[in-house]
């Protein structure tokens, strides 16, 4: 019996910790329609939180695909597409809800570090995401705040 107890107490604490530790962590902090931009040396990091109905497919490397056609970075010579895109699904917390919105990571590099940068969205794209908020930040100082 003590065996038993022992094992079902260490069930609950492992329970317990991925729902305290670990789901947060996976969760996005990020409300719908926000982008990130950090720009760091010679490289932009990109992180967007999207609506699933922005894209044409709900498959991730699709969409993954297609946020990669719609999103470049410029400097204001040189456009170049996000490098190491990732797309994760939110955490609804039913396993039978499809998520509502994704969150994007990828990061746009230069050759030098870019003085001024322009996120540019295709426009069938830029429709389908709706009001975007976008908050720039270079070496984790704020510089500004726009909404499209």
């Amino acid at each position: 019996m003590n065996t038993f107890i022992n094992g079902l107490t260490k069930l609950t604490l492992a329970a317990l910790c991925h729902a305290v530790l670990i789901s947060p962590v996976l969760s996005h902090t990020m409300d719908v329609g926000r982008v990130a931009l950090n720009i760091t040396d010679h490289r932009v990091y990109v992180a967007a939180t999207l609506p699933v109905d922005a894209f044409s497919s709900s498959e991730l490397s699709r969409m993954r695909d297609e946020y990669a056609r719609a999103i470049r970075v410029s400097d204001g010579t040189k456009s170049v597409s996000l490098e190491g895109l990732l797309v994760m699904p939110e955490e609804t917390g039913h396993l039978n809800e499809p998520p509502h919105s994704v969150l994007v990571l990828g990061v746009a590099v230069f050759s030098k570090r870019p003085k001024h940068v322009q996120l540019q969205i295709e426009g069938d794209f830029r429709q389908r995401a709706g009001p975007l908020k976008i908050t720039v930040t270079r070496d984790a100082s704020a510089l500004g705040v726009a909404t499209h």
